[in-house]
């Protein structure tokens, strides 16, 4: 089993088309990717890789995407393979 570093940047994630842009990337999701948190979670259910996530400018990302920031990271508590680093 491999893992996928992710990197979630307060300061240039400043909407949710940002944020769902970074996750594609990230994730090298195609073109079935429906872009909200809804198709994001469904896909997660299904990753096999383990998730670094590194959150940086934590409160700078709150602050862009308010609860949807929430939202987020209840999906990536409830994923099956995360591990989580936070940078302020």
């Amino acid at each position: 089993m491999g893992y996928r570093q992710i990197i979630l940047k307060g300061d240039e994630i400043l909407t949710k088309e940002d944020l769902h842009d970074v996750l594609e990337k990230a994730y090298g999701f195609g073109d079935y990717y429906g872009r909200n948190l809804d198709a994001f979670e469904d896909l997660m259910n299904t990753y096999d890789e383990i998730i670094l996530l590194e959150i940086q400018q934590e409160e700078k990302l709150q602050k862009n995407l308010g609860e949807y920031y929430d939202s987020l990271w209840d999906i990536f508590k409830e994923s099956i393979n995360p591990v989580y680093r936070r940078i302020n």
